[in-house]
């Protein structure tokens, strides 16, 4: 697979379902192999931590970022990040049926300086 930025949205409320998913023979097929961008918090959780060591994950700081894809790594993340998944429903004033989402610049600043699509 070429390098690439794969952005999954919205975040939904399980913390870790990115970097699960890229384990499943169908996201890879569809969106080819990546290395999921996860949180730093996922850090403080002994067998979530393990796991996602296993998996090549990538810390969401930007250093880590950069360096995955200085590196050539194709990684997925969700934009919106962990505020993504205070946003949406069961939030007051939210519909089950709506979607939201936050977006950030700084994965499309990461992206250009890269040259990755």
């Amino acid at each position: 697979d070429s390098q690439a930025i794969v952005a999954v949205s919205p975040h939904g409320i399980f913390p870790f379902g990115l970097a699960f998913a890229a384990l499943s023979e169908a996201s890879g097929k569809a969106f080819g192999t990546f290395r999921a961008v996860v949180a730093s918090a996922t850090q403080f959780i002994p067998w979530v931590r393990d796991v996602l060591k296993w998996v090549h994950a990538v810390d969401a700081s930007r250093p880590a970022v950069d360096q995955a894809l200085s590196e050539g790594a194709r990684i997925g993340l969700a934009p919106g990040g962990i505020a993504e998944m205070f946003e949406g429903y069961p939030k007051q004033g939210t519909h089950p049926d709506e979607e939201y989402a936050i977006v950030r610049k700084g994965i499309f600043r990461m992206a250009v300086k890269h040259g990755v699509p």
